[in-house]
């Protein structure tokens, strides 16, 4: 009884969580959406008029903290798309000969979600960023925030758009799923199931697994090679500033280095290398295997920032042109990485407009 026990419990607990992400997206897509879109709308406008207002900071300080609070509202929703996009279909489509679900949905509902989400989860690099450092108030970057805060919010509508058209059913689940398993599985099988499910929900919730699913495999290659390329320069130029900090004569007040250290890309590992996980078959005619391939994504927090803008420094004769030419070929660099990242991007967005 202790395996199938322990069966029971990481199959119920994998597909109760799968069903809580799909509620997450519905309650957000079907519901939230329309007033999320209109207040984000609402503070581009405003970012549009700063350059015509007396009180530019204090206007731009409101706006962005109120567009930080609808970024963290937002999350709950990403993070669902991105955790439905990396759960196994074969979970829900295994053959009944080994497992029944009851869901209070269709099989097929849900098979049509985890699809939804792998086809639009390009899109959410996009919001793979510190946004509480990179929407820091400062009137250099309105430009900047203009775009990329109507980029959000369009780029939100077509995830929106795309997970609508596959939940296209009301909830009317009134129990938990109920899960069963058939009654002549031997307790080796009892216990591979329970083994490759608990590997299953590990794989979900690793935040750098997700991040690397984002991208396509072709995509993911581009990226490392150009980062590889750009990160030895990138952090010698952070190491010469840090050497000239105690040079500087002094520094306008918010134009911290540090200000660099802002994330554009959430990826913490240290090592690179594509791993490959293939999971063994409950049996011979039933797979419970989720075959994925994984990159860690060796990236520091001093290279970290893309964007924000570095306000000026005074500093004297050789330290100036020192740290003024460094300056240039860093954002070169963070420029080219941010483009590999929104070719990944435009691509899928390209690929729905077609559509």
């Amino acid at each position: 009884m202790g395996f199938i026990d322990e069966a029971l419990r990481s199959l119920q607990q994998y597909v109760s969580e799968t069903l809580e992400y799909i509620d997450a997206v519905r309650n957000f897509s079907g519901g939230q959406a329309r007033g999320w879109r209109l207040a984000r709308n609402a503070e581009l406008s405003t970012l549009k008029t700063i350059p015509e207002l007396k009180e530019q900071q204090k206007t731009l300080a409101t706006v962005l903290k109120n567009t930080l609070v609808g970024v963290e509202k937002l999350t709950c929703f990403l993070d669902a798309v991105e955790k439905l996009a990396v759960t196994s279909l074969q979970v829900f489509t295994g053959g009944e000969e080994v497992v029944k679900l009851s869901l209070g949905i269709s099989l097929e509902s849900v098979e049509d979600i985890i699809s939804a989400a792998r086809l639009v989860c390009p899109l959410l690099l996009c919001f793979k960023r510190d946004a509480k450092v990179f929407f820091r108030p400062s009137l250099h970057n309105v430009a900047v925030f203009e775009a990329e805060l109507d980029k959000y919010i369009r780029t939100t509508e077509n995830i929106c758009t795309v997970m609508c058209s596959a939940i296209d059913f009301e909830d009317e689940r009134g129990e938990p799923p109920q899960v069963q398993l058939a009654g002549d599985l031997s307790s080796d099988v009892m216990q591979n199931i329970s083994s490759h499910v608990d590997q299953l929900s590990d794989i979900r919730e690793d935040q750098d697994f997700r991040l690397v699913f984002l991208f396509q495999e072709e995509s993911v290659s581009g990226f490392v090679d150009q980062f590889s390329e750009c990160r030895p320069r990138m952090l010698q130029f952070l190491d010469e500033m840090e050497g000239c900090a105690v040079q500087l004569d002094r520094m306008k007040k918010g134009a911290e280095i540090s200000r660099l250290a802002g994330s554009s890309v959430g990826v913490v590992g240290g090592v690179m290398g594509l791993v490959g996980l293939a999971l063994v078959p409950w049996t011979a005619g039933a797979s419970l295997g989720l075959t994925y391939w994984g990159l860690g994504l060796g990236v520091t927090s001093g290279v970290n920032g893309i964007v924000t803008t570095v306000t000026e420094i005074t500093v004297n004769g050789t330290q100036n042109s020192k740290a003024t030419g460094g300056l240039q070929s860093f954002m070169e660099d963070v420029e080219s990485i941010q483009a590999c990242l929104d070719t990944v991007i435009n691509q899928r967005e390209s690929e729905f407009e077609e559509g």
